[in-house]
């Protein structure tokens, strides 16, 4: 087997991402800014996903935004619900 690592490497430079210091007045925090009214504007609803099938069953309970309790963030299908859903068809046997 040859020695793969007898010669000299050249290792490509990394290229980061640009650092953006997100400081008042500049575009990376007005555009930040934005991108977040944007996401606390909307409610997001979440299935359970089990065996890979979304599963809904019709009744959802809230998760709430943990800095502004009073702002619902997202819908999700309620455990009890499901559980009740499950108990009553037979598994895989």
């Amino acid at each position: 087997m040859p020695d793969v690592f007898a010669g000299r490497r050249r290792v490509p430079r990394p290229e980061n991402d640009p650092n953006l210091s997100y400081a008042p007045g500049t575009p990376a925090r007005a555009d930040l800014k934005a991108r977040l009214a944007q996401m606390a504007a909307q409610t997001v609803d979440i299935p359970i996903i089990i065996g890979g099938k979304e599963i809904r069953s019709g009744a959802t309970g809230q998760a709430v935004m943990p800095h502004k309790r009073s702002r619902p963030a997202m819908r999700r299908v309620s455990r009890r619900a499901l559980s009740l859903r499950a108990a009553s068809t037979p598994g895989p046997r």
